[in-house]
């Protein structure tokens, strides 16, 4: 299906296809992953629904936005990727300025400009 967008240790992208030959074929209902990080497995298995889960709960908030808002989040996340943002300067500043913030928005476009 998809790559994941994050970079995340770890990650499973590459196990996908023997961890789908040890799950049930019958039962694509719900995908459950208990360590998403970069959701690898969600993004490559075809199933009805999932389950994300992290200990890491700006990762979470992440999906949640990106769930709720989609598009637009998208666009608003885009916005931080500009040539100006890939100096050594700004990109301290952005990340003082996701340390800093409250707002659900923010710190889920942040925390995926500061991932790559």
């Amino acid at each position: 299906m998809s790559k994941p967008f994050l970079k995340w240790a770890g990650g499973k992208a590459k196990l996908a296809p023997f961890i789908q030959a040890h799950l049930p074929a019958h039962a694509r209902s719900r995908l459950i992953e208990p360590f998403a990080g970069s959701a690898a497995l969600s993004l490559a298995l075809e199933y009805d629904a999932y389950l994300l889960n992290d200990s890491n709960a700006d990762l979470i908030n992440l999906y949640q936005v990106l769930k709720h808002q989609q598009q637009a989040f998208i666009d608003y996340a885009r916005s931080f990727f500009t040539a100006q943002n890939n100096q050594d300067t700004q990109f301290y500043a952005l990340r003082q300025q996701f340390n800093a913030s409250q707002n659900a928005e923010e710190r889920a476009a942040l925390f995926i400009y500061l991932n790559r």
